[in-house]
């Protein structure tokens, strides 16, 4: 077992790092940036650094918030109500009754960057339909699950031909990422390989440079066919701690950041600095192989549950900003188990679950954890709640990077604590958890035929009543077969100087709405 002065010693090795990190990017950057108040200087979300800004291919955290600042989509979320959806580079956008069939109409003299002309439906029909080729093996490729064809009528306009009606297409696909229009010549000229970390859009911004583990830049489309965003030049810093982070704002190198749970006083006390507290839709559970000894046995996974107490985990590791999560949807998510079950500790019980499973004298595992503080706490406490009844988890430190090969492994036996981060549409947070993808994101090797059998049927379902109907049932699949154990939907705190209004949507850093304040 790993003792919390080891984790807090190798965590100070961690923060020393980052740190350094820090140091080196004032000495490289120049103080004088830190009082060009047009320059946003950020951490990056989560603290990851990009690996790939090809929407067939993004799986990262900051790609997400990048990719919404350099692409133009046919619609976006609206700020003022994200349950909607507003314009962007679509001037009409017509779904039939049916729901099989988008018509849209493009904005006359949208430019791309780099020059490379104007945006047409010929650029719409390649960008997503190159989603949907199987030899692109798009990461996301559900997001356009019955997609069947792009029409072009003309320049300007167009049809998305649907084989079935598919909801999600309107909350999870057109007006976020997957949605992103490429330019068909800049991707053929640039190729495949080198477009990915030099992407050509027309959004707000365009993508400038990228430094590996030090900064990514974007600066100010200046051609831009809406309102030019207030910040001429955007600087993004992979910062995985966020009391690095910290320093970096209270040195003036980054002007917004997320900030911990325990800095939120602090801040609150500086008269130049903003604190925001976002509601995440970033989904935390403690969860286990069912694949592999001990926790392919559901009675060991019901004695994790009662050993665990989420409640004390939430006072612990997010200082109680945030509410206990008892099922996989949130509240405000369609489909909503309102009634799920919070279990509370019963360690006689837990106990006696062990012993009916041949292990009354408990075992030893693994606790892989991300090294970032919610999490590492998280599984601290969880730790410390196993060993009262017998079980020995081993903590191990994983970097953001790691996570997706290790979990992913199936033959890797133990424990994890572990985190998606969602959208709005339940379609999206359930696939995580089916049968297709065991061995990639479904890090507990989770099979359930009844479960897919369910997902696939709401995510075609085109009433929202029967779809909630079939999520609250999806939930109590997971609920039965003990899945996982679910812990909080997280909260994000961010401190920003006095002088910019940011505007997040969700877990969303939507840059070109970041404002100046006069």
């Amino acid at each position: 077992m790993v003792s919390c002065q080891n984790i807090f010693k190798t965590s100070g090795r961690l923060f020393l790092l980052s740190s350094l990190i820090v140091i080196l990017l004032l000495l490289v950057s120049g103080i004088a940036l830190a009082e060009d108040d047009h320059v946003l200087r950020t951490r990056a979300r989560n603290g990851m650094d990009m690996t790939t800004l090809d929407p067939a291919h993004m799986i990262g955290n900051e790609e997400d918030n990048i990719g919404l600042a350099i692409y133009s989509r046919l619609i976006e979320l609206d700020p003022d109500d994200p349950s909607q959806y507003r314009l962007d580079a679509a001037e009409v956008f017509e779904v039939n009754e049916e729901g099989t069939e988008i018509y849209f109409e493009l904005k006359e003299g949208i430019r791309f960057h780099n020059g490379y002309g104007e945006l047409t439906a010929e650029d719409v029909k390649f960008s997503y339909e190159r989603i949907i080729d199987p030899e692109v093996e798009a990461a996301y490729a559900d997001d356009f699950a019955t997609l069947e064809r792009v029409e072009v009528i003309d320049d300007y306009s167009g049809r998305i031909i649907l084989s079935e009606v598919f909801p999600g297409i309107l909350t999870r696909t057109l007006p976020l990422l997957r949605g992103s229009i490429l330019s068909k010549e800049a991707f053929i000229d640039i190729g495949a390989e080198s477009f990915a970390t030099n992407p050509i859009g027309s959004g707000p911004y365009q993508f400038s440079e990228w430094r590996p583990g030090e900064k990514m830049i974007l600066t100010r489309n200046e051609d831009y066919y809406r309102e030019l965003p207030d910040f001429a030049r955007i600087e993004i810093y992979p910062i995985v701690e966020e009391e690095a982070a910290e320093v970096a704002f209270d040195t003036r190198e980054l002007n917004e950041t997320r900030i911990s749970l325990d800095s939120i006083d602090r801040y609150e006390r500086e008269e130049d600095v903003n604190v925001h507290e976002l509601d995440m839709l970033r989904f935390i559970w403690v969860g286990f192989n069912h694949q592999e000894p001990p926790f392919d046995d559901i009675k060991v996974r019901e004695a994790m549950r009662y050993a665990i107490d989420v409640d004390e985990i939430i006072e612990g590791a997010f200082r109680g900003a945030t509410e206990r999560a008892n099922t996989l949807l949130p509240s405000g998510i369609l489909g909503h188990w309102a009634d799920a079950p919070a279990y509370q500790q019963d360690l006689e019980k837990a106990r006696e679950l062990l012993a009916e499973a041949g292990y009354s004298e408990g075992f030893s595992t693994k606790l892989a954890s991300y090294a970032v503080s919610t999490e590492l706490t998280t599984a601290q406490i969880a730790q410390y709640h196993l060993t009262l009844i017998g079980v020995r988890p081993d903590i191990e430190l994983i970097e953001g990077g790691q996570a997706y090969p290790l979990l992913r492994q199936i033959d890797r036996p133990g424990m994890h604590v572990s985190s998606f981060t969602l959208n709005p549409d339940p379609g999206y947070w359930t696939e995580w958890y089916t049968n297709n993808q065991i061995g990639s994101w479904n890090y507990m090797h989770w099979e359930n035929d009844e479960f897919q059998e369910l997902h696939d049927k709401a995510n075609l379902e085109p009433d929202p009543d029967r779809r909630a109907e079939l999520y609250g049932e999806m939930q109590k699949i997971m609920d039965e077969d003990v899945v996982f154990i679910p812990i909080s939907y997280d909260i994000g705190v961010h401190a920003s100087r006095d002088y910019i209004n940011p505007i997040y949507l969700y877990h969303y850093s939507l840059y070109q709405h970041f404002k100046i304040v006069d």
